[in-house]
């Protein structure tokens, strides 16, 4: 599970968002809004693989390029 920070841009605060979908194009988050105490599924895009914005401008992240380089090993039995 990997945790990144969100920043509302209307209010100007940081949320904690768990990082769900990860691709090169697109990033889903799960946002914890601590005013409402609801957790919220938002899609943010980038331009830069970097700076990440929902559709609509309300959320921003960034989330570095090397958080993600990584191998999974996996094992796969024989029949």
């Amino acid at each position: 599970m990997k945790i990144v920070k969100v920043k509302n841009t209307n209010t100007n605060l940081e949320s904690p968002a768990e990082l769900r979908v990860y691709s090169p194009e697109q990033v889903v988050v799960l946002i914890k809004e601590f005013e409402t105490a609801k957790l919220i599924s938002r899609e943010m895009t980038s331009n830069d693989g970097v700076n990440w914005a929902t559709g609509d401008g309300e959320y921003t992240c960034e989330i570095p390029k090397n958080q993600f380089d990584y191998t999974v090993l996996v094992k796969v039995p024989k029949k």
